[in-house]
């Protein structure tokens, strides 16, 4: 499980990130919202232990992840422009990451035959088109079976189909107990897989809970509805446990 605690983040003068207390369960899809420049991507090189917080925790199992390299080992990221070295073929990019990883990426060829990228092994990276390119990246980030899956607007430049592979594939890893992080702008999507809802504004969390229970609260069907309610009505609703 992760569980973040009292997390502040600031820069120089900014205050990127105030107060932020969540926990994901295994298993569970979340959903983090907000709108541009609300503390999103603070929040996942946090999560990812590339920024460094100014105060707080951010625990996995238990354990503070600060210093902990072990810990990235078990995030798979799929990052929203990925920025592959342009030279390097598919092929290649995943056999650079498993001797980095020193793991042998058992669902590499799994991934590989899902997402259609047999024809494409050998070309240069950056004479693929975008939606291939992002299809290299979630086999990145799922080869290695990754036990927290954080999720950069994944489905950005895939057509339908992959889009709609990728998503049953994560929702097949959270059956197994994945602990997923899938952030979007496309609140449709997002509610058709995830359970969980963080929705961040001015860099703080102002929701933390179920789909279910924001819903509830909004008095709306859609969460798209219960969004635009939650952004005008400004309200802070703390975390209870699913």
């Amino acid at each position: 499980m992760i569980e973040v605690r009292h997390l502040y983040k600031t820069f120089g003068s900014v205050q990127a990130l105030s107060d932020i207390s969540f926990s994901v369960k295994p298993g569970v899809i979340t959903g983090l919202l907000g709108p541009n420049a609300c503390g999103k991507t603070t929040l996942i090189k946090s999560l990812l232990g590339l920024v460094v917080p100014t105060r707080g925790q951010i625990l996995f199992d238990g354990k503070d992840i600060a210093g902990s390299y072990g810990y990235r080992e078990e995030i798979g990221y799929m990052p929203q422009n990925p920025d592959f070295p342009s030279n390097l073929s598919p092929r290649e990019l995943f056999a650079l990451l498993r001797a980095v990883k020193r793991d042998s990426g058992l669902r590499q060829d799994e991934c590989v035959e899902l997402f259609g990228l047999g024809p494409f092994m050998k070309r240069a990276l950056g004479g693929l088109s975008v939606g291939t390119r992002q299809k290299v990246s979630a086999v990145a980030a799922l080869m290695f079976n990754p036990r927290i899956l954080i999720l950069d607007e994944p489905t950005a430049g895939l057509d339908p189909l992959a889009a709609a592979t990728f998503k049953a594939l994560v929702v097949s890893l959270a059956k197994n107990d994945t602990t997923v992080i899938f952030v979007s702008h496309v609140i449709l999507e997002l509610e058709r897989v995830v359970e969980q809802i963080l929705f961040l504004l001015d860099g703080k969390l102002h929701f933390a809970n179920s789909v279910t229970e924001l819903r509830r609260i909004m008095g709306k069907e859609s969460l798209e509805e219960s969004i635009l309610e939650l952004v005008k009505a400004e309200t802070a609703v703390p975390m209870h446990g699913k």
